[in-house]
């Protein structure tokens, strides 16, 4: 079942992503429809780390532009667009409950907030979607949710 899954999204991601053969424009990637999960996201200090042990953090792309998903604590929603030019995500906005009990839930929390809304441009090479900053810079790197 995992395999037809993994294969059915390849499938899907792999149709949506690439280039237009009529004019050698790149096509937009088409997230409509598709379910992450954070594995590792921009620090603050640079460098790519993963989430903490025990939190999961989702982005879930709807057919009605908007993204929405758990920040680790928080539900967050964001309006989003993707086309020729990139990805442009919109200021999410997160329901406020504390999540102080896990030693830095909340900060990582609010840095992924503030990388969603960096986003700038979108890479999907096999079962890894990228999401980057206007100079390229990985922000977060997403997997398939199970």
């Amino acid at each position: 079942m995992q395999r037809l899954m993994t294969g059915l999204l390849l499938m899907a991601l792999g149709a949506c992503g690439g280039f237009d053969e009529a004019s050698d424009d790149p096509a937009p990637v088409r997230l409509e429809g598709t379910q992450w999960t954070v594995a590792e996201h921009l620090a603050e200090e640079g460098g790519l780390v993963g989430v903490l042990d025990g939190t999961r953090v989702t982005l879930i792309f709807g057919d009605d532009a908007r993204v929405t998903g758990s920040a680790g604590c928080n539900s967050y929603s964001a309006s989003y667009a993707v086309d020729t030019d990139g990805l442009r995500v919109g200021l999410p906005a997160a329901t406020r409950m504390f999540c102080g009990e896990r030693d830095g839930l909340m900060d990582q929390e609010f840095r992924f907030l503030f990388l969603l809304e960096k986003a700038a441009r979108v890479h999907w090479q096999e079962e890894t979607l990228s999401l980057m900053d206007e100079n390229g810079e990985p922000l977060l790197l997403l997997r398939p949710m199970a």
